[in-house]
């Protein structure tokens, strides 16, 4: 009986994981709609974005900053940071908008990385 649980929860396991896999494109896409309306509203984010996919570019073999996947990268990374779930970040982001330079827009590298962003963009990508 036990085994039988325990192999209904892998199934349910890796039916929710298939079920993200096949719903990233679409909130990739929703993201990337939401970004573009917040890089045209404050254009001096577009510096944090640059760094973003130029990070994402010399640490994903492959990948050019330009690419669908590196523009994700950017994407999924400042959409976490606007979710408050550091809740430092907002002020860092709002105190950069007041003097933004490209030292600060680097200086948010710090803050990101593929382990935030590479999940994602790779099942977008998948699909």
């Amino acid at each position: 009986m036990k085994l039988l649980i325990a192999l209904a929860m892998c199934a349910v396991s890796w039916s929710a994981a298939e079920a993200a896999d096949q719903q990233a494109p679409q909130t990739v896409a929703r993201l990337s709609e939401d970004h573009a309306a917040l890089l045209a509203k404050f254009p001096a984010l577009a510096q944090i974005d640059s760094a973003i996919r130029s990070d994402c570019a010399a640490t994903n073999e492959g990948k050019a900053a330009e690419s669908k996947f590196c523009g994700c990268a950017a994407t999924v990374t400042m959409t976490l940071w606007r979710s408050g779930a550091d809740p430092k970040m907002m002020p860092r982001l709002n105190s950069y908008l007041k003097n933004p330079t490209e030292a600060g827009a680097k200086s948010f590298l710090q803050y990101q990385g593929p382990e935030l962003y590479r999940p994602i963009c790779m099942a977008a990508a998948k699909g």
